[in-house]
């Protein structure tokens, strides 16, 4: 009866044009949580004074207390059908995602993805989803790779930016699990893009990154809501613009994968070009071949050359600067992780110097 008063006497609540746009929440119907993506400043102003409901989806949800002003981040009670939730006014942009079975390591699952952020054209994607990380897939949040695809199978990928990061047709979400306050890794490598802006060969190509960035998003998974994750680019050759395998190697990509001697130069071991991965090192580019030769020969270098050799020649090895700033940047952030695994070595093309690009920021500070 109250209700039914309210909703046809009370004309300054919110009216027709005050529903919550369907491009702007998502909701978890068994957590009984609703997050809301629109403009708080927006609906205040639209309805001045006391509100007691919004208008959802085609459903009417009613504030426990009536609200003046409506904030984010506040847990609002709500409720609606005589089922009660936890509603959130939230700026960030929200991820709704649906797949067609459970998601495992591998192989990529089916399904699809919508990226909701007001003031934006909303994505519709279909896509594969697979879990990503080591020892991390252990936690109870986990972190995927999204890549998109053009039709059900997979047989094709397409190439989308989400919230403006580099075009790409996948990227990752970051659980971010261990970071209790969720900043490391988007603080360091934002803090990466202060200290090292740009690879050195940036003159050259202009569309080159020295590093990645992430961007905050609320994620649904088949309608249960998981939280808050990072959106993050992918380190991969066209991202850092290296140069393609043309009738042999000219650019290079590897990751730092374990605590093996290669990637802290500590020893040096045989390689087998069978394998994509050697001592510590995955190989990542290029596809056409695998060719651990060139790797092998930094690391010879840095292993066994005498100080005079050494002195005379690792600058035509390694881009000097780059080292320099990972050094302080790893310092800074007391990145005990990153020193040899965690993270990426590359060569824009042959007879170019060595470089870093950081991964994986998330044991930092």
């Amino acid at each position: 009866m109250i209700r039914n008063f309210i909703f046809l006497f009370v004309p300054a609540l919110f009216s027709a044009q005050c529903v919550i746009d369907e491009d702007a929440y998502g909701i978890d119907r068994n957590k009984h949580i609703i997050v809301i993506n629109q403009n708080t400043g927006d609906l205040n102003a639209q309805v001045p004074g006391s509100k007691s409901y919004f208008v959802m989806g085609g459903i009417s949800y009613y504030f426990d207390q009536a609200v003046g002003e409506l904030q984010k981040g506040i847990a609002y009670s709500v409720t609606a059908d005589n089922v009660s939730y936890k509603a959130f006014f939230s700026d960030l942009p929200i991820i709704r995602m649906t797949t067609t079975g459970t998601i495992s390591d591998t192989p990529k699952v089916p399904g699809s993805l919508e990226m909701l952020n007001p003031g934006e054209t909303k994505i519709s994607t279909l896509i594969g989803v697979e879990y990503r990380g080591a020892s991390s897939q252990s936690y109870p949040k986990k972190s995927m790779e999204v890549e998109f695809w053009q039709n059900e199978n997979g047989d094709d990928t397409q190439n989308l930016s989400l919230l403006n990061l580099f075009e790409d047709d996948a990227v990752n979400l970051q659980a971010m699990y261990n970071e209790k306050l969720r900043i490391n890794s988007k603080t360091a490598n934002d803090l990466w893009q202060e200290i090292h802006p740009d690879v050195y060969y940036r003159n050259k190509e202009e569309d080159a990154h020295s590093g990645m960035v992430m961007k905050y998003t609320d994620l649904f998974l088949n309608g249960e809501y998981r939280g808050v994750y990072g959106v993050g680019e992918k380190v991969k050759r066209k991202f850092l613009k290296l140069k393609k395998y043309d009738n042999g190697i000219k650019g290079e990509l590897y990751k730092g994968d374990s605590w093996d001697d290669a990637p802290h130069f500590n020893g040096l071991h045989p390689y087998d070009n069978s394998s994509d991965y050697w001592d510590g090192f995955e190989y990542k580019y290029p596809n056409e071949v695998i060719d651990w030769s060139n790797l092998y020969g930094l690391v010879e270098f840095v292993v066994n050359a005498d100080e005079a050799t050494f002195r005379s020649n690792y600058s035509s090895r390694i881009d000097v600067d780059n080292m320099l700033d990972y050094f302080i940047f790893m310092n800074l952030i007391r990145a005990v992780d990153n020193r040899g695994k965690n993270l990426y070595i590359a060569k824009y093309k042959k007879n170019e110097p060595y470089f870093y690009v950081p991964w994986d920021l998330d044991a930092t500070y």
